[in-house]
């Protein structure tokens, strides 16, 4: 799966020896505005050597005093050689095997690979992410900015990565998305390529699309399988678990089937109203006008 990716997009695998190799020459990769983030460990080599107590050179001469300085040092020939040797290792036996080998002549082996891996990793993430930051704190700058956007009563709770989280009266959802939108879009108009960005309403964060997209019943009597819908919609946006099936092909549904919004009775769904009617002390024909009122104004209220 990795390999066809980078095949089918050249210039991402381009992006991302490009950001390694920046990383590993400076020791740092830089987003689309300048921003650095220092990955030292891009440039530790494979394998270091240590020599441990007990390790004698073995360049030393008993009888040259000069020599006798580095006698508790690995020379640099053999460092060299042990370099070789161990990039041709491509499995950990092979690795762990030679480490207690040279463990017996008192030399330390520090392995490097994972690390290095781990900040081969983070290079382009740094440099998308960190640019996707960028663009965010620039779109709320934006917002903060936009006249129309406190006219329409919008707030910003909260930026999540590149998401901003926001609160509108509810009657103004579809201007006040359209303005969010166009901000979020417009932070990245120095690029040579246009953006956009999609936006979600809904009561709560995590919950439902809104507006409801199923047909509301009259009452709780011969539901079809959108009416089913509407009372799983609001039910899950009070906060009802309720039975996700798999789909015709035995798989994990998608979309609102993934939490319950699927047409079909069961016995939690019937538990579900009637724990609702308990709850608030009405009877099944106020059902569908409290419940829909209830999740409108909020549950708290």
């Amino acid at each position: 799966i990795y390999d066809s990716v980078l095949n089918a997009f050249p210039n991402l695998r381009t992006g991302m020896l490009n950001a390694q190799n920046s990383a590993r020459t400076l020791g740092y990769t830089e987003t689309i505005l300048g921003r650095r983030r220092h990955i030292p460990d891009m440039q530790l080599p494979e394998f270091e050597f240590k020599a441990l107590p007990g390790f004698v050179n073995p360049d030393i001469d008993p009888l040259d005093i000069n020599t006798l300085q580095d006698k508790n040092e690995i020379p640099q020939w053999l460092i060299q050689q042990l370099t070789q040797e161990y990039a041709q290792f491509k499995y950990n036996g092979q690795i762990y095997k030679r480490n207690n080998e040279l463990y017996e002549q008192h030399i330390k082996v520090i392995n490097n690979r994972k690390k290095i891996t781990d900040a081969s990793r983070q290079c382009l993430n740094s440099v998308i992410q960190g640019s996707a930051a960028e663009l965010t704190k620039m779109a709320i700058l934006s917002l903060f900015d936009n006249e129309r956007w406190h006219e329409l009563g919008g707030r910003l709770l909260i930026p999540v990565h590149d998401e901003l989280i926001c609160e509108v009266p509810i009657e103004n959802y579809e201007e006040a998305g359209e303005v969010l939108s166009k901000v979020m879009s417009d932070a990245g108009s120095f690029l040579p390529f246009t953006i956009s960005c999609d936006v979600e309403t809904s009561y709560r964060w995590y919950g439902l699309e809104y507006p409801c997209p199923y047909s509301e019943p009259e009452s709780l009597d011969n539901l079809n399988e959108d009416n089913i819908k509407w009372i799983q919609y609001h039910l899950l946006e009070a906060e009802y678990d309720l039975p996700i099936y798999k789909d015709e092909n035995g798989e994990k549904p998608r979309g609102d089937a993934a939490k319950g919004v699927n047409g079909r009775e069961s016995e939690e769904l019937r538990n579900a109203v009637i724990d609702y009617l308990h709850k608030y002390h009405i009877t099944s024909d106020r059902f569908i006008d409290h419940i829909k009122n209830k999740i409108k104004s909020g549950l708290n209220s």
